[in-house]
């Protein structure tokens, strides 16, 4: 049912609309919803607003929104904000005099280039593996080695 209708891929994942979609779908084929077969809950689960669900609300209330530890600080800055999912992600920090976001940028290069930057990466997704053979595994995925990686750090891939 899932392949055909995308029932339990949106907002909810699965934790509001897959009851009903199985209680139907266990009716239309004269089983009980055991044997129709049940899903589970893909994590992560985040809290969305209700009117995300229901009603013609607007601003804060229509769209959840998360933020970035750094967020407040880059607000501070000056920030330039891009939705990217969920997530308000500063994009560039203008300053005064500066027309366009391509000065700001070519300003930030210069600055990385000639000293250092700073990149808040919380919004990427993150994997857990276990094993004795997760290094070796995360080994033959990413092009960087995982396998000469402490346990309790982490390393872009």
């Amino acid at each position: 049912l899932k392949r055909y209708t995308t029932l339990g891929m949106a907002t909810d994942q699965g934790k509001t609309s897959n009851v009903a979609g199985l209680a139907i779908m266990a009716a239309v084929s004269s089983k009980s919803i055991p044997e129709t077969g049940t899903t589970i809950y893909r994590p992560p689960y985040v809290p969305v607003a209700i009117g995300a669900f229901a009603g013609h609300h607007r601003d804060e209330n229509f769209h959840a929104t998360r933020l970035t530890p750094s967020h407040h600080w880059a607000a501070e800055q000056g920030a330039i904000f891009v939705d990217t999912g969920l997530w308000k992600r500063a994009q560039w920090y203008p300053r005064p005099g500066e027309k366009d976001w391509l000065e700001s940028v070519t300003r930030e290069v210069k600055a990385v280039r000639s000293g250092v930057g700073f990149c808040d990466v919380s919004t990427l997704g993150k994997i857990d593996v276990h094993g004795p053979d997760a290094g070796a595994f995360l080994d033959r995925v990413y092009i960087n080695a995982f396998s000469s990686l402490a346990v309790g750090k982490a390393r872009y891939g």
